[in-house]
């Protein structure tokens, strides 16, 4: 990793953290003997890209796909659809002639995140299907690697469906769909076991389906087209992949090893409140001598609550789903931060509905 002008900038996707909103900086800086980063891959919001004009192909860098073939991708402004600039598809192949068009957005530059290990990749993004022609959306390995598709969400004119399926064909989920309605999904991949779920408006519908191996770098689209499509279809939006990755350090003082703390999250995924219990890292739940701190931070990174500030010695504290305002928080994954004593731990939770 290298910094520049106190923003951190990743050594992967070299996207510089002054361009991603709020960013979890405050999570970069874990410590202790179990800690965890929470790194930006993937900004495509295309909020500073120009309206009603094509979009590049400077890749993760500059939030844009890395190749767009049989397309344009065109920026459209904010309207009823979204409330920003999205990007929409149109197709350039001859109308009346079958070829696929799409794009690809690549975020590893070919290397792949730590298979096996504690790491959570996790993709969110906002998606209306075509109306026009069948549309596939596909989780893949880098351009380099190969064509594997480890979840593929699909869609076809007239069906008023959309399908997930694993990367061996077999159907994990499908739901009916109206034209022209935005999709919320959130895909998160768990590499200490290879599976993955899959969240649609904040509804949990696939649990623990397995990659059968796994070297995620890619997102891609692509559309089956008969004809030249009307500007609009499909449409993508808030394209964010960020990965959760834990890495296992020894702290010593005095030639002892100095333990981090413990953070548990019951029930998770939760309809409502989640109860945290914590230690100081012996492995029993046991409070923590030194001030402590828990805070609530969304998918991009963005503070929701901060549960607990100070209050040394507690051993557990109960965040009531709500932000700030005391509104309840949409559904989807959220990260828990606890702090004590220079030491932190970070838990991945669900909010379903």
């Amino acid at each position: 990793m290298q910094t520049r002008q106190n923003c951190r900038i990743s050594r992967i996707s070299r996207i510089s953290p002054c361009r991603i909103p709020a960013l979890v900086f405050a999570l970069l800086a874990l410590t202790g003997t179990a800690r965890a980063e929470l790194d930006t891959l993937l900004l495509a919001n295309f909020d500073d890209k120009v309206v009603k004009q094509p979009i590049g192909t400077g890749g993760a860098a500059v939030g844009e796909p890395i190749i767009l073939w049989n397309s344009l991708g065109i920026v459209r402004p904010a309207d009823a659809t979204f409330p920003t600039p999205y990007l929409s598809l149109k197709d350039t192949v001859q109308s009346g002639t079958t070829n696929n068009a799409g794009y690809d957005f690549e975020f590893l530059n070919d290397e792949s995140v730590n298979a096996n290990s504690g790491d959570t990749l996790i993709f969110d993004f906002d998606f209306v299907f075509s109306d026009d022609d069948t549309t596939y959306l596909s989780i893949m390995p880098a351009i380099s690697v190969g064509w594997t598709r480890y979840l593929m969400i699909m869609s076809v004119p007239q069906a008023n469906t959309v399908w997930l399926y694993d990367r061996f064909g077999g159907l994990l989920w499908a739901q009916g769909y109206t034209p022209g309605v935005p999709i919320h999904f959130e895909v998160v991949f768990q590499m200490s076991d290879l599976s993955f779920d899959v969240y649609l408006d904040g509804n949990h519908v696939v649990l623990g389906a397995s990659t059968g191996g796994l070297n995620v770098g890619r997102f891609r689209l692509d559309q089956r087209v008969g004809d030249a499509d009307t500007l609009g279809y499909p449409l993508l939006d808030n394209l964010v992949v960020t990965v959760l990755r834990n890495q296992t350090t020894v702290d010593v003082a005095d030639g002892r090893p100095v333990l981090a703390p413990e953070l548990l999250a019951s029930p998770n995924p939760s309809r409502g409140a989640v109860q945290f219990e914590w230690a100081a890292g012996s492995g029993a739940l046991a409070p923590v001598a030194a001030t402590q701190s828990l805070t609530i931070y969304d998918i991009r990174g963005r503070l929701v609550r901060t549960v607990l500030h100070g209050a040394p010695g507690r051993s557990s504290a109960q965040w009531d789903g709500r932000n700030e305002s005391g509104a309840r928080v949409a559904p989807g994954v959220y990260f828990s931060r606890f702090e004590s004593g220079g030491r932190a731990a970070t838990k991945r939770i669900s909010i379903v509905r």
